[in-house]
């Protein structure tokens, strides 16, 4: 990556975009679809607590934050070079990036035991989260 693309990139957009895709997985992964998520990813009570234990919050928050972080710079750095950027544009590489990652995602489900459920929950929030960073890094361009 040539480093002219860090210098154009808007960093206080990054980092709402990212903290409202921690916000948005908030929300889905708990009041939305927590339980069933847990359900159809096959937890036990047991595995959940012994993942609990190994990571402490503030860290698996901050590995999540660290996550979106990337997400939204490389979505940035996808609108970088548009020359009217408006919001619809980032909705639409939102979009595009979305394609993208359900279709690995999906590759997991078929490869593996888990329900197709886990497959639609967690695509569901990357349908609703990569939209809306692309339309808050559009809108700040």
């Amino acid at each position: 990556m040539h480093h002219l693309y860090l210098t154009r990139l808007n960093y206080l957009a990054v980092v709402a975009a990212a903290l409202a895709a921690f916000f948005i997985g908030a929300v889905w992964y708990t009041v939305l679809f927590g339980k069933i998520w847990v359900v159809k990813q096959g937890y036990t009570p047991e595995q959940l607590q012994e993942m609990k234990s190994k990571r402490p919050m503030p860290v698996f928050f901050a590995e999540l934050i660290f996550c979106y972080l990337i997400a939204a710079v490389g979505i940035d750095i996808l609108l970088v070079d548009f020359p009217n950027v408006e919001l619809i544009t980032g909705i639409h590489v939102g979009l595009i990036c979305w394609s993208i990652v359900a279709a690995f995602r999906m590759t997991a489900h078929v490869s593996g035991p888990k329900l197709i459920g886990a497959f639609l929950i967690d695509s569901g929030f990357d349908l609703v989260a990569l939209p809306v960073m692309g339309a808050i890094l559009a809108f700040w361009r």
